[in-house]
């Protein structure tokens, strides 16, 4: 019954969290999402949080995909928005620079301290609280201001 709903409700590499599925009892799905791990039929990334697993056009393992991670868990949705991304990623969307970042680094509402670093699948994600708490309404302004404070740094055009 589990294993059907997120069938029907969730692509391969989709991160699952314990949280968004249907079910009074949180025993009963912990030990439902136990039994389709141990199937084989999902794999665990951490507490909380699986994902379908699946097999890749070369034979290998798929893994979740990061940016749907961060975008379900730290961006939230356009009714409600809990965060957005910042840094080199940021400065790359609006051309500022070529360079690619390394790491994901996030703004976002559910930060618990003023940073954290998170390790996902081998990728690094650096968690922010913000300085406001982000709504649809400053989101733009807040990842605005982030973007100019954060300027020279990043920038490979030269201002004269």
């Amino acid at each position: 019954m589990v294993y059907d709903y997120i069938i029907e409700n969730y692509k391969n590499g989709e991160p699952i969290f314990l949280t968004e599925l249907p079910g009074d009892s949180k025993d009963y799905l912990r030990q439902e999402m136990k039994k389709l791990v141990d199937e084989g039929k999902l794999e665990r990334l951490y507490n909380g949080v699986y994902f379908l697993s699946y097999v890749t056009i070369l034979g290998t393992k798929g893994k979740v995909s990061v940016d749907k991670y961060i975008e379900k868990k730290y961006l939230g949705s356009e009714e409600k928005v809990k965060g957005y991304i910042t840094g080199l990623q940021l400065a790359n969307k609006y051309g500022f620079t070529t360079q690619n970042p390394s790491c994901y680094e996030v703004c976002s509402n559910e930060a618990s301290t003023k940073q954290r670093k998170q390790e996902i699948d081998g990728n690094t994600i650096v968690v922010y609280k913000p300085v406001a708490e982000v709504t649809s309404k400053n989101k733009s302004a807040l990842q605005f201001l982030d973007l100019m404070s954060m300027i020279d740094k990043y920038s490979e055009i030269s201002g004269q």
